[in-house]
């Protein structure tokens, strides 16, 4: 079986180094440490290190110990390739093959390595194009500023519409989907403390989210 072609016969773990940091890159536009990589990637810090110094020599990203790691333009424009393969496979698996949303990330993290830019573009017709993920993730992704805010930074009384959920580890995505919380949902904030939040979404009962979880959803206010 003839395999897909890589950039620099990169392996299927350098292309997820340089994923993670562009989608950490995208909630801090500032550089990425390595005691935040150990957070995604289950390496140790060492391990993560010597990856981050072979990429680095490949002109994929910028390293300064004690200060972290920044993409380069090489790197922005693989890491955007590998994210909009990402998100149009997870797109084809909820919306043609129905996987909730939380499990369609887990088949796409396996799949996108696999998928040709030919395949991929034919999903993304049959898709008719679709503007985000099943996550709310741009799938004609850059690195931009965006006009949302996160869901904990909201006053008591606001309302608003979930528009992302930028934090993509399966666990967390998992406690996102178990709340009833989704893409285009409106909702109001009852009370806040400096934990929790509670949230009355729409025709159903009032949810309570750590603020820690709060942080990762970005939301669009309603004014």
């Amino acid at each position: 079986m003839m395999k897909m072609k890589r950039e620099d016969n990169l392996t299927d773990m350098a292309e997820d180094y340089i994923a993670v940091i562009y989608r950490l890159y995208e909630k801090k536009n500032t550089r990425v440490k390595i005691s935040e990589l150990t957070k995604y990637i289950p390496s140790s810090p060492s391990t993560i290190t010597e990856m981050i110094q072979r990429l680095a020599a490949k002109k994929y990203l910028e390293y300064e110990p004690f200060k972290g790691v920044k993409l380069s333009q090489k790197g922005v424009k693989l890491a955007e390739k590998i994210l909009r393969r990402h998100r149009i496979i997870e797109r084809f698996l909820t919306d043609i093959l129905d996987l909730n949303p939380a499990d369609a990330h887990i088949e796409a993290c396996k799949l996108e390595h696999s998928v040709s830019p030919v395949i991929e573009e034919k999903l993304y017709q049959v898709l008719h194009k679709p503007a985000t993920c099943p996550h709310g993730n741009e799938i004609d992704t850059r690195i931009k500023e965006q006009r949302l805010v996160d869901m904990y930074s909201l006053d008591v009384n606001e309302k608003a519409v979930i528009k992302k959920f930028l934090d993509e580890r399966e666990e967390v995505l998992k406690s996102i989907y178990s709340l009833g919380l989704k893409i285009g949902e409106i909702f109001k904030i009852t009370s806040k403390d400096e934990h929790r939040i509670l949230v009355n979404l729409e025709n159903r009962k009032p949810t309570l989210l750590d603020r820690r979880l709060a942080e990762t959803i970005l939301v669009e206010k309603i004014i």
